[in-house]
């Protein structure tokens, strides 16, 4: 991966931690994940990546919630796609960043907190 890859991917990491923290204040005052950007009260644009709506992990003992960041033009720019999981586990949240493998494929973060980054790599 380029140097310029990586540095157009810092967009997409910096933009999902703050949906990550935002995710969790939410969490805090209304004992639910936000299943739309526009109720995070959070302002943002992204230049190489799109920033997809929440979704809701239903199929989990836990809360959880996903936020994708979609690159734009991925192969021209030489960008690989994230998604974070943001989960909330007896007063403690966790939160997962994976990666894709490559640029122009999909990243999925696990169903669960304690699970595996889905076609894609966890990012440390």
């Amino acid at each position: 991966m380029a140097v310029v890859g990586k540095a157009k991917e810092a967009e997409a990491k910096q933009m999902l931690s703050s949906l990550g923290e935002t995710q969790q204040a939410y969490y805090l005052e209304n004992a639910k994940f936000a299943d739309k950007l526009e109720n995070l009260d959070i302002v943002f644009s992204g230049y190489y990546y799109n920033y997809e709506e929440p979704v809701i992990i239903t199929n989990s003992p836990y809360p959880g919630v996903k936020q994708g960041a979609i690159a734009v033009n991925s192969l021209e720019n030489n960008t690989r796609e994230y998604q974070l999981g943001v989960y909330y586990n007896s007063k403690s949240f966790l939160l997962v960043l994976c990666q894709s493998l490559s640029p122009n494929q999909n990243a999925q973060a696990p169903n669960i907190s304690d699970g595996e980054c889905i076609n894609s790599t966890k990012v440390q």
